[in-house]
């Protein structure tokens, strides 16, 4: 017969036995569960600063930790690296000295079990709006084992912030006698933004032209231009570009131009070498076209002159077709068979692109 005592000895040997058994399962359990590391996904506004958390799920006696973090140092800059409640514990040596580079030590005597935040890297938002910046983990080792397959990477978001425009004023281009394109870049800031030119011959302006690409939107610089004419040959222009949002306005700096004086005249008669004593003269358009200044007017007696013109170079051609011999009116048309312009600008007056018939009308175009 068992007593009383030996039923309690018996009972409290089971529950050891079953205590130790759950441990023991729970623990082989754990070993089984794959570590994994996670960054989150953060939004922040320019100039501000973010915390990025790392966090480690089924970690399982955690004693050492080398790791080694990622990011595009012209949108962020790391600024800490802090350990956490989880971490407490252990030492940590981050090293922040190679900007994009964040290289990070821990070490401690009692070990890290469960989930929780190994540390935390605080950023500060520098750079732009635009894509997300990537923070990546490159390398982690735990115990001196490094681990690649459970990573899950993180991103910052960076705002925009609402503010006026801001403005920069560039340098204009295709400047003649009389026309120009006045050229620059505004950021909106967040807000829907008109863009507009001054220009005028002081720097009081009194002309406005608005940009193209006007209105903007968006949180990045973004190129924008307007084409003005009616300009006054030998003249120097003072200009600006000024963008309005609902912040307010951006301005951008006074810069100048100066228009060209009289465009030059050259000539072409293809039956003629001397253009009825006009000077200079040339009888093809495409050799007009390789001689001529920077800026131009050809003046094209009227003709089929089969011929593929080109402009290869940095000018500022005028094609007026249809000429009589003596060039004194445009009573007929001047035809090419096509016209190919990878740079500089060329305008056609009474000229015909392609195979056309005879007593074909003119065809005026410009380019």
């Amino acid at each position: 017969m068992l007593g009383r005592g030996d039923l309690r000895k018996i009972s409290l040997g089971a529950l050891l036995i079953l205590l130790i058994t759950g441990i023991l399962v729970s623990h082989a359990w754990a070993e089984n569960e794959e570590i994994c590391f996670s960054f989150p996904d953060l939004n922040g506004d320019q100039e501000t600063q973010v915390v990025m958390d790392l966090t480690v799920t089924h970690a399982d006696s955690i004693l050492a930790v080398d790791a080694v973090v990622t990011y595009p140092s012209d949108r962020v800059t790391a600024i800490s690296v802090n350990k956490t409640d989880f971490s407490n514990n252990m030492f940590l040596i981050p090293n922040l000295n190679t900007p994009g580079r964040i290289l990070i030590g821990m070490a401690g005597a009692m070990p890290i079990f469960a989930d929780g935040v190994l540390f935390q890297i605080t950023f500060e938002l520098t750079g732009s709006p635009g894509e997300p910046a990537a923070i990546e983990l490159t390398t982690i080792k735990i115990n001196d084992v490094a681990h690649t397959d459970c990573i899950r990477n993180g991103s910052i978001t960076i705002n925009c912030i609402l503010l006026p425009p801001k403005a920069a004023t560039g340098a204009a281009t295709s400047v003649s006698s009389a026309t120009a394109t006045l050229r620059g870049t505004v950021n909106p800031n967040g807000a829907d933004t008109t863009v507009i030119f001054d220009w005028g011959t002081d720097e009081t302006y009194g002309n406005e032209a608005t940009a193209t690409q006007s209105p903007l939107t968006g949180c990045t610089a973004q190129i924008v231009s307007a084409e003005i004419d009616g300009l006054i040959l030998e003249t120097t222009y003072h200009y600006r570009v000024r963008g309005i949002n609902s912040a307010g306005t951006g301005y951008g700096m006074d810069f100048t131009f100066r228009t060209s004086g009289p465009v030059p005249i050259m000539y072409v008669n293809k039956d003629d070498g001397t253009c009825g004593g006009n000077d200079p003269c040339r009888q093809s358009i495409t050799q007009a076209i390789e001689d001529a200044d920077a800026e131009v007017l050809i003046k094209v007696t009227a003709g089929n002159y089969h011929e593929d013109l080109a402009l290869t170079a940095p000018k500022v051609i005028t094609l007026q077709g249809g000429y009589d011999s003596p060039y004194e009116s445009q009573t007929g048309t001047t035809t090419a068979n096509s016209m190919a312009i990878n740079v500089g600008q060329i305008t056609l007056s009474n000229f015909i692109l392609g195979p056309v018939n005879e007593g074909s009308g003119s065809n005026e175009q410009g380019h």
